[in-house]
Order: C-alpha cells, then sequence, then structure tokens
C-alpha cells in the first residue's frame, strides 16, 4: 500500500494526572523508525496538526521538521535527526510533518470531552487531515476516581470550582468504558491506569492490542514535562509513585468526599474492582 502514510496511528484520550505521557512513552519506547507524537491536542480546531501543544520526533530530519526563518532551514548545514526531541507547536513545520511516512504516529488528547463536535468530526475525517494509517487504534486511558481526584488536587489543577467539571468528564470516560456509551465505532482500547502501573501480564495483553510486543517489564519512567507526578514532583521512577494511595490524604476533606455519589462508586467498582474506601 504505497498510499500509506503512517505504518501505526494510535489515538489516546485521557484526563489529567491519569498517566498520558508516561503511556505515550512507553508506547514510542516499543516501536522503531520514524516516530511523532502530537502532545496535548485540543478542541480548537479539527486538524491534529493544527491544534497541538508540543511535538516529540524521534528519527525525523531535521531538515524536515524544523520551521523556516526567512526561508532558511536553521539545520540544512547540519542535517542529522532528531532522537528525542520535544518541540513547541511555533518551532515545527508541521506540514512538512504531516506529509512525511511514519512508522508510528501517536495523537495524545488530554482533558478532551468524548462527545466533543471536533473530536468526533475528527474521527470521522481523520484520513483526510492525517494521512492513511495502515492500523488505526482508539485508546482511551482512566484511573479509579479517588486516587485520580486526590492527584488532580494535590497538583492544583482541580479546586473546588472545578469538582463538578473534573467529575463529569470522569463519569463520561467511564460510561464509555463500561459500555453505557460508545463514543468510537471501532478499534477500541481501554488502558486501566492502576493495572498498568503494576502488572506484567496486563502490559502485555495491553500492548497486543495496541499493536506492540512487551516482555511486560514495568515501566519506570515518569516525563518531567506534564508536571511528572504530582506527589513526587517531576519526572522520576514510575514504579515507586504508590499510585493506589493517593486518597489517604483526603479522606477526611468533605469537598473531596462530596465527588464520590453511586454513579461515580458503582462505575469504580465495576471497571476497577475498587469498594468506596472513604
Amino acid at each position: 500500500m504505497t498510499d500509506v502514510r503512517n505504518r501505526n496511528e494510535i489515538r489516546i484520550f485521557g484526563i489529567r494526572r491519569s498517566g498520558n505521557h508516561a503511556i505515550s512513552h512507553w508506547v514510542m519506547d516499543h516501536f522503531e523508525g520514524v516516530i511523532v507524537n502530537l502532545n496535548d491536542i485540543n478542541s480548537k480546531s479539527v486538524d491534529p496538526y493544527s491544534s497541538f501543544r508540543s511535538v516529540v520526533v524521534r528519527g525525523v530530519s531535521r531538515r524536515l521538521c524544523k520551521r523556516k526563518v526567512m526561508g532558511v532551514n536553521r539545520y540544512t548545514a547540519f542535517g542529522g535527526e532528531f532522537e528525542d526531541e520535544r518541540l513547541h507547536f511555533r518551532q515545527v513545520d508541521y506540514e512538512a510533518l504531516r506529509r512525511a511516512k511514519k512508522d508510528l504516529l501517536v495523537l495524545g488528547y488530554e482533558n478532551e470531552q468524548l462527545d466533543n463536535a471536533v473530536v468526533q468530526k475528527f474521527l470521522d475525517q481523520a484520513e483526510s487531515l492525517v494521512g492513511r494509517s495502515a492500523a488505526v487504534r482508539n485508546a482511551i486511558l482512566l484511573r479509579d476516581p479517588y486516587n485520580h481526584f486526590a492527584s488532580l488536587i494535590r497538583s492544583k489543577m482541580m479546586g473546588p470550582r472545578g469538582y463538578g467539571y473534573y467529575r463529569r468528564m470522569w463519569l463520561q470516560y467511564a460510561r464509555d468504558i463500561a459500555g453505557k456509551k460508545n463514543y468510537f465505532r471501532s478499534n477500541f482500547v481501554f488502558i486501566n491506569y492502576n493495572k498498568w502501573v503494576v502488572d506484567k501480564l496486563y502490559k502485555k495483553r495491553t500492548a497486543e492490542q495496541l499493536g506492540f510486543e512487551t516482555d511486560g517489564s514495568l515501566y519506570s519512567r515518569v516525563p518531567s514535562y506534564g508536571g511528572g507526578s504530582s506527589f513526587q514532583g517531576a519526572g522520576g521512577d514510575a514504579t515507586s509513585l504508590q499510585v493506589g494511595t493517593r486518597w489517604e490524604a483526603y479522606r477526611d476533606d468533605e469537598g473531596f468526599r462530596g465527588l464520590f455519589d453511586a454513579e461515580v462508586v458503582e462505575l469504580a467498582e465495576a471497571i476497577f474492582g475498587m469498594e468506596n474506601p472513604l
């Protein structure tokens, strides 16, 4: 298929503080060749190449990727490839990047409502925007609500005014995973962040669903950008984060406890097998 632009295309939808960047890097670390990861795509535009916040590139020619200044590419004289460089939108010739043949394209949607009209329009028009992909997978990443909300509060991303916003978004993702909604018509993969952190066999099975193989080794790299861990700080060892006990710091907080109505509790138990610890 000579008209295939992306051998693999993986779209990852996740809420902040649920391991979005760690999962993206875990996926990228298991592929070789030309890899492009568009980060923090927002719904201001249906086109991911004109609405991302930053991009991680590997194996991409510097001549291709860097935006020209007054018609001259600053890397023309040096050549070479990017090993693993994170660039901001303004630094990238994203039209050249769009046209490039890739072994892996990762599209990262963070804090986007699944029923957003722009997101749904992208799903309908993806091939015309990012090119034809030989394999496409839509992944939803979710973390249990008790530890997820605690991490959001600790990182100051979620305060009393944002309680309703994040609770509604968590419920939307959880309803889709539980089969009560269906925002993705095909190629759907659910990534249980709680299991992904600690369970080797779960990692192997999830990797198979995403189109690659792994030995299931615990993934220890927490990217420093994206805020790292809200409890540990910037990048570090993911295996030492104790992600299952975040809620304990807020167990006596009335605002925190009020987030867990009957539906949240029910879905947490159905998806994560986790009874209400509060």
